[in-house]
């Protein structure tokens, strides 16, 4: 009963925008806090980070060495590629997993985090990318299981993560 009662709770947040609850979050302020990606960018694209799979979707914070270590042998395959050093008194980590997935056409990205005031939580947006059907581009057939892992300044604030789907078609001549 308890469960039935709380999702038409959320059915009735989410088909009635005019709640107070949503108002409120949408016309709240915010500050971008800086993003930076753990692996090197290159020509624009960010680089792979691992070599290993995370056979589902996931969504971490690292906030100390030891979660660190667990998070990244989880994530890679042996041999490891050497643990990236954070100093955890002023960062902490965000790893995006997409999940395990058909070609090498999917990508995801942590694109921006901003810290909200009035109700205190950081806002981190993830942006899973499907180029596997984008007209002129080719893709290898192949398990992938695409990864983003970046830093950001430490805070004991709740992080909440709002998803985007989008494909990132680009126009082939």
């Amino acid at each position: 009963m308890n469960h039935a009662l709380l999702s038409l709770c959320a059915l009735l947040v989410i088909v009635n925008p005019s709640l107070d609850i949503l108002q409120t979050t949408r016309s709240e302020t915010s500050k971008e806090v800086p993003v930076t990606p753990l692996a090197p960018t290159i020509s624009g694209h960010r680089t792979a980070i691992t070599t290993g799979f995370v056979m589902d979707q996931t969504r971490l914070v690292v906030r100390d060495r030891d979660t660190w270590v667990q998070v990244w042998s989880r994530i890679n395959r042996p041999p490891e590629p050497p643990l990236p050093e954070i100093d955890f008194a002023r960062e902490m980590l965000v790893v995006a997993a997409m999940g395990w997935r058909p070609s090498s056409g999917y990508r995801i990205i942590i694109e921006k985090a901003y810290l909200h005031e009035q109700y205190p939580r950081l806002e981190v947006v993830v942006r899973s990318i499907d180029n596997s059907k984008c007209p002129g581009l080719g893709h290898f057939t192949v398990i992938t299981a695409p990864i983003d892992i970046v830093r950001l300044p430490q805070t004991d604030r709740g992080v909440v993560f709002r998803e985007i789907e989008a494909p990132d078609c680009p126009k082939v001549k």
